[in-house]
């Protein structure tokens, strides 16, 4: 994700120096996982100093409850047969036809019937009468009256909307005035410093103001005058970060950089705001010297400077120093943490935490200065926090260790992905795809890496199929990660929304009762593109959402039509108990008021889900449903159509694009995408226990290797998508989906 907390990408090997060329960066984003390298590794290290004395630990007072907290399940009964897939294959006189379904099943054609006779599936292309957004999609059929399924994929369309308008809330209102505020008065207080500053602690001041003060470039432009030298570094900064430039080592912290990742997302509403954020969730201060770890860019001084700016910071955003800059950092620390997660790399205020375990005392400036002290700080936050995933900023394990004012979170599945390419696993085999390697080594994954990672059935024969899986040591190396992944339901999913929302996509589609191997591979799509939703939350600033009133009238055309609900009460509570956890944490910490535009979309999206899963809940249960689960399903449709009006959506919005793996020293960058809404016609069962011929909403999904200095944005696929210019799909989509014209 550019510019984003997700930290998805990395170099290894170091900057060779001198104007040489970046030939050493390889195996981009392999970043490495310190868990495979960490062994391997701790035979160069250095032993950490023995630690004084602890002494009790001084925290920065981060109050509140703990984002996990906004957690709660959603009630999901036990699956039943009533709405599960028929047994397949089947018959065509046993196959009902209600209304419009009738000419449907007609214009599918002998060929595509015998398909669906056989699968209980079969997707459609998008024809010119498609209707790109959905509640039109469902306005159109049923206007045919054709029966129609609402599927998860429409429903968690809607809740990532809502979403979307909560958290571009939030950044309007808490994110972008709070680090703006927090950036001015950290820079006065750094001047401040820097007024009083001994020989020690003069450099360590000028590199946090420094870091401080490209933010405030980015955003408002040249700042006062400094040192000519200091002021060349901090322009330098600003011109690679402005033009989002590659790998290159950073004139101003000596270590290297990503510049790539400042490329703006298109839909940012305030772009400087999105770069200064970037920039601070980029910009290592490293703690680790060459001399102590192998691969690492800095000397000691500067390792120790970095670690004396480190412990300023956290000095300054301390409660008791300043409430007021401590209450403006803790708005935007904790809205990050929400969303996104613990952050990977260590932040002031944990530094302080291990500073106080070790007896050292951020307030006290003759611990600041003390060698010895400083020295025990940063072996204990090498040896003791060393991120999950590298950025390249130092050698994997100890020497990847910085302090970053808001660091990137490492989120499980690009752990998953860090662990599968090189050189976590060994060069390719006969057969192996050039869109994953690059001189005989995978340093690109693939998106059906994770549906094996998350159990999803058929998926690791369709990554076999690929042959993106033709790699020595590749079997092994999945096959361990899958042995360690939590179960789903472990509570630790769920201390961040991003969390919840990677469950909910990975057990959407995965409901009991699959009889056909394309229903299976469908249940990938549908997974993949589900994750590609949530994971387009993953940048922050990287949205505008225009929310406008809810109409108060719903016009519901035609007499009853039949309906069904295509994903499990299982997948329905798991998306429920996701928005709800969004609702109450946005609420508490990004600032959504109630009754706001973003507030409202959150509760009509609540009301949606909760209304289907109902419905679920019933026929799972083989009871009757009542005239307010009929009125539920009968406007579906409408109030799909006027949730999107309420929420700004363009039409074909769903097709959206976020950022995956990249591989610098290759300049390309794998994004996982989403397409416009294509009809799937489905097999269901009524309550008679008859089968029945429906159609619903499926999105499409794209993974795609883009140049780094072209990436694809929300807008350029959009654009695409709209001309016929669809990128290619996986192989295994070809089980389910129909790709020649209708007859």
């Amino acid at each position: 994700m550019r510019g984003s907390l997700a930290r998805d990408r990395c170099i290894i090997g170091p900057v060779s120096h001198g104007g040489d060329s970046l030939s050493r960066f390889v195996a981009p984003f392999a970043l490495a996982l310190v868990t495979t390298t960490a062994a391997s590794c701790a035979e160069k290290h250095p032993p950490p100093v023995a630690p004084a004395p602890a002494a009790p630990a001084k925290r920065l007072h981060l109050h509140g409850a703990p984002e996990d907290w906004f957690w709660e399940p959603a009630e999901a009964d036990s699956e039943d047969a009533a709405e599960r897939a028929a047994d397949l294959p089947t018959t065509e006189t046993k196959v009902v036809r209600i209304e419009g379904a009738a000419r449907a099943w007609i214009e599918l054609g002998d060929e595509n019937r015998d398909r669906l006779l056989r699968d209980g599936v079969l997707v459609t292309e998008r024809t010119p009468e498609t209707p790109a957004s959905v509640g039109a999609f469902y306005t159109y059929w049923r206007d045919r009256r054709v029966p129609y399924v609402v599927t998860y994929e429409a429903l968690s369309f809607v809740v990532h909307r809502a979403l979307e308008a909560a958290l571009a809330e939030a950044e309007q209102n808490v994110l972008v005035p709070s680090l703006h505020e927090l950036l001015v008065a950290l820079d006065a207080g750094l001047l401040r410093e820097q007024s009083t500053a001994g020989p020690e602690l003069a450099p360590a001041v000028a590199t946090a103001r420094a870091v401080v003060d490209v933010a405030l470039a980015l955003w408002d432009g040249p700042n006062a005058p400094r040192a000519s030298e200091v002021a060349r570094a901090i322009s330098e900064e600003v011109v690679r970060i402005d033009e989002h430039r590659g790998p290159a080592e950073s004139s101003l912290l000596g270590v290297p950089i990503d510049y790539s990742r400042f490329a703006v997302p298109s839909g940012a509403a305030v772009p400087p705001a999105e770069k200064a954020l970037a920039w601070l969730s980029l910009a290592p201060l490293s703690l680790v010297a060459k001399s102590e770890a192998d691969g690492a860019f800095v000397g000691v001084a500067t390792a120790r400077s970095n670690a004396r700016a480190g412990m300023l910071l956290a000095r300054l955003l301390d409660r008791d120093v300043d409430p007021r800059l401590h209450a403006v950092w803790s708005r935007v620390a904790r809205l990050h943490r929400f969303v996104w997660g613990r952050a990977d790399d260590v932040g002031p205020a944990e530094l302080a935490d291990i500073a106080a375990s070790l007896g050292v005392d951020v307030e006290n400036p003759a611990h600041v200065t003390d060698v010895v002290r400083v020295d025990r700080v940063r072996r204990r936050a090498s040896s003791t926090r060393a991120p999950a995933l590298w950025d390249g900023s130092g050698a994997a394990s100890r020497a990847g260790t910085s302090v970053r004012l808001f660091g990137a979170h490492a989120s499980a599945e690009s752990m998953l992905l860090a662990s599968l390419v090189t050189p976590n696993v060994g060069g390719a085999v006969l057969g192996a795809p050039v869109r994953n390697t690059r001189d005989g080594l995978r340093v690109l994954p693939s998106t059906l890496d994770i549906a094996v990672w998350a159990g999803l059935p058929s998926a690791r024969d369709a990554l076999h199929e690929s042959s993106a899986d033709s790699f020595e040591g590749f079997d092994a190396a999945i096959d361990d990660k899958i042995q360690k992944r939590t179960a789903w339901g472990d509570a630790s999913w769920h201390a961040s929304l991003y969390g919840s929302l990677l469950v909910a996509a990975w057990q959407s589609s995965t409901p009991k009762g699959l009889t056909s191997p394309a229903l299976e591979r469908l249940a990938i799509e549908t997974a993949l593109s589900s994750w590609t939703f949530a994971r387009h939350l993953g940048a922050p600033l990287a949205r505008s959402v225009q929310v406008t009133s809810l109409a108060t009238e719903l016009a519901v055309s035609g007499g009853p039509l039949a309906t069904f609900v295509a994903p499990p009460s299982s997948a329905l509570a798991n998306l429920l108990a996701a928005l709800r956890q969004g609702h109450r944490g946005f609420a508490a910490v990004g600032g959504l008021a109630p009754g706001s535009g973003a507030d409202r979309l959150l509760v009509e999206a609540e009301d949606l889900v909760q209304g289907v899963l109902r419905v679920s809940q019933r026929r799972a249960r083989g009871e009757a449903l009542t005239s307010e689960d009929n009125a539920v399903l009968a406007s579906m449709p409408a109030r799909l159509a006027r949730f999107e009006v309420a929420s700004g959506n363009e039409d074909g919005a769903v097709a959206m694009v976020a950022d995956v793996h990249a591989d610098p020293r290759g300049g390309r960058n794998l994004v996982t995408a989403t397409g416009l809404f294509e009809p799937a016609f489905f097999l269901v069962r009524d309550e008679a226990g008859r089968l029945v011929f429906a159609v619903g909403a499926h999105v499409p999904h794209y993974e795609v290797v883009d140049p780094l200095a072209q990436p694809t944005t929300d807008a350029s696929l959009r654009v695409r998508l709209r001309a016929g210019d669809a990128p290619s799909r996986g192989a295994y989509v070809a089980s389910f989906r129909r790709v020649e014209s209708a007859p």
